[in-house]
């Protein structure tokens, strides 16, 4: 019986397309149809070859039931385009990149990962990575703008802090002698004046 061989690739081969590589596998062995396919996933990077995929990516696709533990990364080879019969990359670069290195023939092979899943309501498989800092700076930023009170506050709130006046929190206010009297406009030019 003839296999359908499939690879999946993303930038670094550490997190995207081995997750997408063990999801595939699970679905497939849940529907007894593993038996059916030969799987494999690779980057277009060399970066993290010989490497486990990212220990976070491991961490969120177990607790799905799902074990990556045993893949390594590795870079896609020329190869790859004649031997596999589906090549499923993760984002819009992956396919730039890919596009480029590929045989002319062989590009038919290649394939955005979501399309085969119209359902999730996006094309592109997004840097798991990269999406978890845009979220940490994001919150970061919003703490910093609460402490900082300008974050949007309840009217309750607002009538509080307009009733008791602005607030100084975080400002000193600069002690004066009582003595003290600001230069005049004609001393403070003076003595830009001189030398």
């Amino acid at each position: 019986m003839t296999k359908h061989r499939l690879l999946f690739v993303c930038l670094g081969n550490i997190c995207r397309s081995p997750m997408a590589e063990g999801v595939f596998r699970h679905v497939a062995q849940e529907e007894n149809a593993l038996h059916l396919f030969e799987t494999d996933s690779a980057g277009m990077g060399d970066w993290h070859k010989g490497q486990a995929p990212d220990a976070r990516a491991q961490k969120a696709i177990r607790r799905r039931g799902i074990d990556i533990s045993h893949q390594s990364a590795r870079k896609v080879e020329l190869e790859d385009f004649e031997d596999f019969d589906l090549i499923l990359a993760m984002d819009e670069s992956n396919i730039a990149d890919l596009f480029e290195i590929a045989p002319h023939n062989a590009r038919s092979k290649i394939r955005r990962f979501l399309d085969y899943a119209p359902h999730v309501g996006t094309r592109t498989c997004r840097i798991p990575i990269m999406v978890a800092r845009r979220v940490l700076t994001t919150r970061s930023i919003s703490s910093k703008r609460r402490r900082a009170g300008s974050w949007p506050i309840s009217p309750a709130r607002r009538r509080e802090q307009r009733r008791r006046g602005p607030s100084l929190r975080g400002h000193t206010r600069p002690r004066l002698r009582k003595d003290h009297r600001p230069p005049s406009s004609a001393t403070s030019r003076a003595r830009s004046d001189s030398p």
